[in-house]
């Protein structure tokens, strides 16, 4: 049956008067807790009990509450009760509803002789549902429950304070509440997990309110203003709007997801002098430190966050000109993390979606890490291979092979202070660590004089010079930096000129060497032009005015790939492009033998690391181009054209560059033995292909044993001599004599015991031609033993009688053949 509803008050309400109603109304939180089970409440007023349920205080309701600022005329208010009830006068439901909502919804207020449970009961919820208060238990771990503050009705749980995050509770006996000395306590077994730690107080009139900003406050019930305690000045790991970072406060992030005890990284607000910085300590050491100049809009938001300045339009300037400014912005659920990674994260609740959406996240580069690459290591946030040393200095070998330094930095090659044949490299743009000294000159030059003239006593590594305007009136400052330069960063929008002292020796160019392009060292034989390196090598171009150097793979259409790294001592360098395709087409169109740089590596689809071979003698056009080659004279090649041979007695070592007494290194192959080596290569492939018809040949033979048996026969013969000089340890004698003298013997067994192998029986013991071409190319490499061929057995043997599984032994080939069985 339909209930019938009637006026109760037909008065007009201002709007202030509206809004108070409106809040109070909302007292409790979202209309669905209003749909709890019915209880009862009596209210007396002129002699008359009145009964409410919560059904009625879900059908009360405030209509006609002006929308607009601008709208300032009066509303009507109309409340409407169900027409059984006693029609109530409005200033009674003014002192009723509030009592309603309280009782009906649970509340946010805890006082003294109340206390939360582990079963939800007693729970705070934030006077607009957003926040709630009581013990959970992380998803991943349920031995152990902890006092925290979550988002209301939100999924996946998402807490922003825990209390006892030290020391969870081990079973559903945890109680909050307010002690008798005013703190507030979480006690298990008459034990105190937690505590406030406020100075002990013997007043019973506490209160203890979450609210709608999730901040948990306890304070006097006389005085409002004032919070004794606060989890605002107490965060954990989140800090949410309306919080506002100082020295005092820090965030300290979970020890992984499902354990909030304290991990490494505490995010914190630094001040020294006049300079504040927020950054991110790793057990007590800096970490990173956020940069509040950056200029992305995201990271305004994040910056004007910690400083509780939301509402305001800000201006930024650096170095008297305006760099940006920041716009208000709608901090609607939305909250900073420090994750247990090491990162700071700025996450906004999705409505649409339903979940947390990253908005901004730092570092978000290696390079923003103190001291990434090591000193004197240069970093460049774009490259995939961040780091690289600075010209004249050699990195500290214990590299990762992805080829970053990994923090170990780089060394002068002259470590001796000195203040003759020195020089200074000229970086732009570069981020650097605060200097040593701050002195004042006139001229840049005095301040160069300055830093060479410091040695002996002390070694300049760099210096900079600045000069500022202020009111009409310059000022001038020279830095000096004297201990190691940390890690440095290019292409920094406000970083320094800054001038690094090397010797000049150390970074001149000479007959190994071009001209330094930008910070990048071009060592021999790689080429940059005709005046230097091998032309050989010619595949390189500087563009001066940037520093950039490309590698040009020349053809019908040329192509050009921005270079990021280059190691001398590996022989390698990388490259980054976004086109793979057209890479590897121009690449392939010149992998020949005369090509001498191959493929190393790719890395993640973005960088591609190539290998320049070794290189022949230094080529010569006259007797004085090989006045830097000692012990060599320009004689002609049989090719063509003329190189500075080594002098008898002395031969080539394409590992130190120059010609030597000591036998050419076992790890570094001459032209002739790369030649050699790939005949050798072709010749196996070859034995592998005819290998393939020999078996096919004798499985058709053994349908027709009649057939070409002259020619099987012959065939067979040739095998069984190499199995048997195999077998015998004899391999050398199927070489050509003439080939004694200049053949690399391992090298000529390993070849043979390839050629053995691809005429295994079974498919499965036969190696792929991939497997063929690394075994060749590998100095060192562990091979399978073969085993006694077919042609041993009866014709009519079936092949699927031998065994289908690999050989177990296996062969190493190093240095020696004798080593190798």
């Amino acid at each position: 049956m339909e209930k019938d509803w009637v006026v109760v008050s037909d008065r007009d309400f201002d709007e202030d008067e509206g809004s108070e109603w409106s809040k109070r109304m909302q007292k409790g939180g979202a209309a669905q807790r209003l749909w709890r089970a019915p209880m009862k409440i009596v209210v007396g007023w002129d002699n008359q009990d009145f009964s409410l349920t919560s059904d009625d205080c879900f059908r009360i309701s405030l209509l006609g509450m002006p929308r607009k600022k601008d709208q300032r005329d009066r509303r009507r208010l109309v409340i409407a009760m169900r027409s059984e009830e006693v029609v109530l006068s409005f200033s009674f439901l003014l002192l009723c509803l509030p009592i309603c909502f309280e009782i009906c919804l649970g509340g946010d207020t805890l006082k003294a002789n109340q206390n939360i449970t582990q079963d939800s009961e007693g729970n705070l919820v934030s006077s607009n549902a957003t926040f709630e208060l009581g013990f959970f238990s992380t998803a991943e771990k349920s031995g152990g429950k902890y006092l925290g503050i979550w988002y209301h009705d939100l999924e996946p749980q998402t807490v922003v304070w825990v209390a006892n995050r030290d020391d969870p509770v081990p079973d559903s006996g945890g109680v909050f509440r307010i002690a008798e000395d005013g703190n507030l306590v979480v006690e298990y077994a008459f034990r105190s997990l937690w505590s406030s730690e406020l100075l002990a107080s013997s007043s019973s009139n506490r209160t203890l309110q979450l609210l709608d900003s999730g901040n948990l406050v306890l304070k006097e019930d006389n005085s409002e203003a004032t919070y004794l305690w606060e989890s605002f000045q107490n965060p954990t790991n989140t800090f949410l709007p309306g919080m506002k970072m100082d020295a005092t406060l820090s965030l300290t992030c979970w020890r992984d997801s499902a354990n909030p005890a304290p991990g490494n990284f505490t995010f914190k607000l630094t001040e020294k002098a006049e300079t504040r910085s927020f950054v991110v300590q790793y057990q007590s050491q800096i970490h990173w430190a956020l940069d509040e100049l950056d200029t992305e809009a995201s990271s305004q938001v994040v910056f004007n966050l910690l400083n509780n300045d939301i509402w305001n339009t800000k201006t930024y300037n650096y170095s008297n000109k305006t760099l940006f400014e920041s716009k208000p912005y709608m901090y609607n659920k939305s909250r900073l993390l420090m994750n247990s990674s090491g990162e700071i994260v700025f996450l906004e609740w999705d409505e649409a979606e339903s979940n947390w959406t990253k908005i901004w996240s730092a570092p978000e580069n290696k390079c923003d890490l103190p001291d990434y690459c090591g000193s004197f290591g240069l970093c460049n946030r774009k490259n995939f291979i961040q780091c690289k040393c600075l010209p004249g200095f050699s990195s500290i070998h214990d590299s990762r092979s992805d080829g970053e330094l990994e923090s170990k930095g780089c060394v002068r090659k002259s470590a001796s202070c000195t203040n003759e044949d020195v020089m200074f490299l000229n970086l732009t743009n570069i981020k650097v660590g605060d200097p040593d000294q701050k002195i004042y000159t006139q001229t840049e030059a005095e301040c160069q004089s300055f830093c060479i003239d410091m040695c002996p006593e002390s070694q300049c590594q760099a210096y900079s010079f600045n000069i500022s305007t202020y009111r009409g009136n310059n000022s001038y400052s020279c830095n000096i930096w004297t201990r190691p330069l940390p890690s440095l960063v290019e292409n920094y929008e406000r970083g320094r000129d800054l001038y690094i002292l090397v010797k000049t020796s150390d970074i001149a160019p000479t007959a190994k060497s071009c001209e330094l392009c930008g910070t990048y060292v071009i060592p021999y034989p790689l080429s940059t032009g005709p005046n230097c390196g091998d032309p050989v090598y010619n595949n390189f171009n500087c563009d001066e005015s940037t520093g950039i150097v490309s590698f040009m793979i020349p053809g019908r259409i040329s192509y050009s790939y921005p270079l990021t790294w280059i190691d001398e001592d590996s022989r390698m360098f990388a490259i980054q492009t976004d086109d793979f395709y057209s890479f590897n087409y121009s690449f392939s169109s010149k992998n020949s033998t005369d090509f001498p740089f191959k493929v190393a590596e790719y890395i993640e689809d973005a960088v591609i690391k190539i290998n320049w071979l070794p290189a022949p003698e230094p080529p010569c056009s006259q007797l004085t181009d090989c006045i830097s080659w000692p012990n060599s004279t320009c004689r002609a090649t049989g090719e063509g054209g003329s190189r500075c041979h080594c002098d008898s007695n002395y031969n080539w070592n394409n590992s130190l560059m120059s010609c030597t007494q000591e036998e050419p290194s076992g790890n570094h192959s001459t032209r002739l033995e790369l030649i050699l080596s790939a005949t050798l290569g072709s010749l196996a492939a070859v034995t592998c292909i005819i290998a393939f018809g020999i078996v096919w040949r004798k499985k058709k033979s053994l349908k027709d044993d009649r057939a070409s048996s002259q020619i099987q026969e012959s065939l067979y013969e040739s095998e069984r001599h190499a199995w048997k000089l195999w077998s015998e340890n004899k391999l050398l004698d199927l070489m050509d004599s003439s080939l004694g003298e200049t053949c690399n013997e391992n090298q000529f067994i390993k070849c043979a015991v390839i050629g053995l192998l691809c005429i295994q029986d079974e498919p499965i013991n036969r190696p792929t031609m991939s497997n063929v071409l690394y075994m060749l190319d590998v100095e060192t490499t562990t091979m399978p033993i073969p085993t006694q061929p077919t042609f041993f057995m009866n014709k009519r043997y079936s092949s699927s009688a031998s065994s289908s599984s690999k050989p177990e032994i296996s062969l190493q080939f190093d240095s020696s053949y004798e080593q190798g069985r």
